[in-house]
């Protein structure tokens, strides 16, 4: 993901929190540094559900 989902713009030098990093957190994301959203990676190390 190399664009925001929320103002197109680039992620570029956003913040990657890490799965489980905060708190209760399932999946990675990355905070838009030009409109804050949450631009959340499915696919991004990730913990499998099968696991439990």
């Amino acid at each position: 993901m190399d664009k925001c989902s929320n103002c197109q713009k680039s992620l570029s030098g956003g913040d990657l929190t890490l799965p489980w990093e905060n708190g209760g957190n399932k999946y990675a994301y990355v905070i838009c540094p030009h409109c804050r959203c949450k631009n959340i990676l499915y696919d991004f190390g990730g913990q499998d559900d099968d696991d439990d």
